[in-house]
C-alpha cells in the first residue's frame, strides 16, 4: 500500500528511519511498521539513552519524549508475543542451568577430598545462582518490554526538537521527503 497522496509534515527518511520533528510532525494514518492502515495515533514514551566515555570517566545521558504515534494492532499482537516468546526462552535457560549445576553440584565428591576453592565446588553454586537469575528475568521479561507505548530499542536517537524511529517499513519511508538536517552549516 502506498502513502503517496498523504499529506504529512514533520517527518522524513533517512535511510531506514524516519526522523520526526515533534514540534510539528502529522503522521500519515499508517503504522510506521506494517504501513497499514490504522485509526489513531498510540501514545508513547520515546526514551533514549547515551553513554559517554571520556577515558576513565563514563557519563550516562537519558532524554525522553512524549510522542503520539501510528501503531497497528497487528505489529502490537507481534511485539507482545516476541517478548512473550524471549521471556520464556529466558525461563527456560535459566531453569536448564539450574538443573545442570544442581545435579552437578550433587555429583560432586565431599569437600574433605576436593579443597573448598576448586571450581568442580565453586562453579556449581554459582550456576545455580545464574540460573535464578535469569528464570526471575525470563518470568518478568514481557511485563518489564512490554508495556504499551514503550518502544525505545526503536529510537536511534533523541536531538530535540528531532527524534529518529528506526526500522520503519520501506513502503512507509518511501512516501517520505529525503531529511535534509536543517542545523547542518554548510
Amino acid at each position: 500500500m502506498s502513502n503517496q497522496n498523504v499529506a504529512t509534515t514533520g517527518i522524513w527518511r533517512d535511510g531506514n528511519s524516519a526522523v520526526v520533528d515533534v514540534r510539528s510532525v502529522k503522521f500519515p494514518m499508517r503504522c510506521l511498521w506494517t504501513n497499514v492502515p490504522v485509526e489513531n495515533l498510540t501514545a508513547t514514551t520515546l526514551k533514549h539513552v547515551e553513554i559517554h566515555r571520556h577515558g576513565p570517566i563514563s557519563s550516562v545521558e537519558s532524554r525522553t519524549i512524549q510522542l503520539r504515534i501510528p501503531i497497528s494492532d497487528e505489529w502490537k499482537r507481534k511485539r507482545k508475543k516476541s517478548l512473550y516468546v524471549a521471556g520464556k526462552v529466558l525461563l527456560l535457560c535459566g531453569l536448564i542451568i539450574m538443573a545442570i549445576a544442581f545435579v552437578a553440584f550433587c555429583l560432586t565428591p565431599d569437600a574433605k577430598v576436593i579443597p573448598r576453592n576448586h571450581p568442580r565446588v565453586i562453579v556449581p553454586p554459582l550456576a545455580i545462582a545464574l540460573g535464578l537469575v535469569l528464570t526471575i528475568i525470563g518470568a518478568a521479561w514481557p511485563s518489564i518490554k512490554g508495556r504499551p507505548g514503550e518502544i525505545d530499542e526503536f529510537v536511534a536517537y533523541i536531538d530535540e526538537p528531532y527524534v529518529s524511529i528506526r526500522e520503519v517499513n520501506n513502503d512507509f519511508l518511501s512516501s517520505l521527503p529525503t531529511w535534509q538536517d536543517p542545523r547542518r552549516i554548510t
